[in-house]
């Protein structure tokens, strides 16, 4: 989930609890509703914020944004965060010949993920709660001889009900991730620079002909350290088709 990836889940947003879950699948994926588990620093991941990633994926909100790049049926979208110097992105589009199940699944798969993506240094989960809440430790790495990040985050994934525009409701999956505060619960191993500012929601339903996935991404983090701004902004676009490219091989190759 740097920017390499996190398109560019690790590209890898997402207050946000409600009163009752309903457990976790066996598959790993949550649906229904999930309830607030007590314990500090957590994020409040409302049933709201992921109604509206669902919102998003079928009429997305591009005020401010321009279109960075267009590749093999997915638009990236990029908007400057602030005064950071930095870009936030949102990714629309559909892979063709990519089950929307099963890149969900992919998706969630901590180590599957450790497998398919060069770029995992070490990767676990650190701790699940009963709303299907995770607390996930990730170090990133980077090609030499930049620095290696890790990120310390919560993300949550549940299956939500998506009506389209035609009226046809079919199940989508919505993962919502962001910096767990304060960070300083796992230290960063070795040299790795820890990332405090990350954010990504993401969305995957089936595309409309049923022949494939249809995605919506929105996606920022700071990588911190004495990258400079342009090369990053620079990876981040880059790197997407050599993602999507990566998703798909993953996909073919998954069997839950």
């Amino acid at each position: 989930m740097t920017i390499l990836d996190t398109f560019t889940s690790a590209l890898g947003l997402q207050g946000w609890f409600s009163a009752e879950a309903k457990p976790m699948a066996s598959n790993g994926l949550a649906s229904g509703d999930g309830t607030a588990d007590k314990g500090p620093q957590m994020p409040a991941f409302s049933d709201a914020a992921f109604e509206d990633v669902l919102k998003q994926m079928e009429s997305p909100d591009l005020t401010g944004f321009e279109l960075f790049a267009d590749t093999r049926g997915v638009q990236i979208h990029r908007r400057l965060k602030g005064t950071s110097g930095l870009y936030e992105y949102k990714v629309i589009g559909c892979q063709e010949g990519v089950d929307a199940r099963k890149c969900a699944l992919v998706n969630v798969d901590l180590e599957y993920r450790k497998k398919w993506d060069k770029y995992v240094s070490q990767l676990r989960k650190m701790q699940e709660f009963s709303s299907g809440l995770q607390l996930v430790y990730w170090e990133v790495a980077y090609p030499f001889p930049l620095t290696n990040r890790d990120y310390f985050y919560f993300r949550r994934t549940r299956e939500l009900a998506f009506t389209t525009k035609s009226g046809r409701t079919q199940p989508a999956w919505v993962t919502v991730s962001a910096s767990a505060t304060p960070d300083t619960t796992v230290c960063p191993e070795g040299k790795a620079i820890r990332v405090t500012d990350y954010e990504q929601t993401m969305a995957i339903t089936a595309d409309e002909c049923g022949k494939g996935s249809r995605l919506y991404m929105h996606s920022f983090d700071n990588p911190k350290g004495s990258i400079p701004t342009w090369l990053i902004n620079y990876m981040a676009g880059s790197g997407a088709s050599s993602y999507l490219d990566s998703v798909k091989k993953a996909v073919e190759g998954y069997k839950d």
